[in-house]
């Protein structure tokens, strides 16, 4: 009995240790509206990926599903990389190339498993 007690403790240690040695991260604002611009004009805004977790993360690539917006994010000398309770802000810029209501996500590419 106290032997199962004690290999369990350890499993319990263990898994809280791994688990806590992930990455995790969050995005602010979680939804952008650029509101009404004009053709031939620009609105940027600011987004703030925010590392959580206990381990570094690097965001390898950023980019979106409609050429209108655009991530100012420098990836040509590698992953940017956040250390453990860091933070990276970038500048996201839409400019529409037509009058209409536009819809499109931002993909965040990282090496964080989850």
């Amino acid at each position: 009995m106290i032997r199962k007690n004690i290999i369990l403790i350890s499993l319990i240690f263990i898994f809280l240790f791994c688990s806590s040695a992930f990455a995790s991260w969050t995005v602010s604002p979680t939804s952008i509206s650029f509101g009404d611009v004009s053709v031939g004009s620009s609105k940027t805004v600011t987004l703030t990926i925010t590392n959580t977790g206990a381990a570094a993360i690097n965001i390898q690539n950023i980019y979106s599903s409609i050429p209108e917006v655009t991530v100012n994010a420098d990836f040509s000398k590698g992953p940017l990389s956040i250390a453990a309770g860091g933070s990276l802000v970038v500048a996201v810029t839409f400019t529409p190339t037509a009058r209409g209501n536009y819809s499109g996500e931002l993909v965040i590419v990282s090496d964080d498993s989850s």
